[in-house]
């Protein structure tokens, strides 16, 4: 039995036999993986409508009105800290970090939008069509903060 992950940072997916050597799978021929881990399972695919090049993570899948997809994005930044005697400013380490990236696919229309800015009057302007609906789910979430799970929930609530 092979062992699979998914490498967030080159968006590859890896197998081993060993849990000590990696190989790269080849991901043309692959339209979709899922992998399970923390007591969850984590849905990927290549999404056409947005990038076929990209796996990209399923957090709302529906065949007939609105998907909701991440992409992972991680960059390595290096050091840059500097100490001019006076004043400090940087990183004296190295990290990486996510800015990952959020689409949401009209799957009536076969288009796909990205998600640029978390903010109210971007995400509204989105989904104007549907501008009753969201106007109720942000009146009745109006304390939560804008993020991953609040999209979720507006796509399940505009899917109903």
């Amino acid at each position: 039995g092979f062992i699979f992950n998914y490498d967030k940072v080159t968006g590859s997916l890896l197998a081993t036999e060993d849990k000590i050597n990696n190989m790269l799978v080849a991901s043309g021929g692959i339209q979709s993986f899922v992998l399970k881990g923390m007591g969850k399972r984590y849905f990927f695919e290549h999404v056409k409508t947005i990038d076929s090049i990209h796996f990209f993570l399923a957090l709302v899948k529906s065949g007939n009105k609105y998907s909701l997809y991440k992409r992972f994005v991680t960059r390595y930044l290096v050091s840059d800290s500097r100490n001019d005697g006076i004043i400090q400013t940087g990183n004296d380490y190295n990290e990486y970090k996510d800015a990952n990236q959020y689409y949401v696919v009209d799957e009536s229309a076969n288009t796909s939008t990205q998600i640029t800015n978390m903010k109210s009057k971007d995400i509204k302007a989105l989904f104007a069509p549907q501008k009753e609906k969201v106007d109720s789910y942000f009146k009745q979430h109006r304390d939560d903060d804008i993020d991953e799970k609040f999209l979720t929930g507006l796509i399940n609530y505009l899917n109903q």
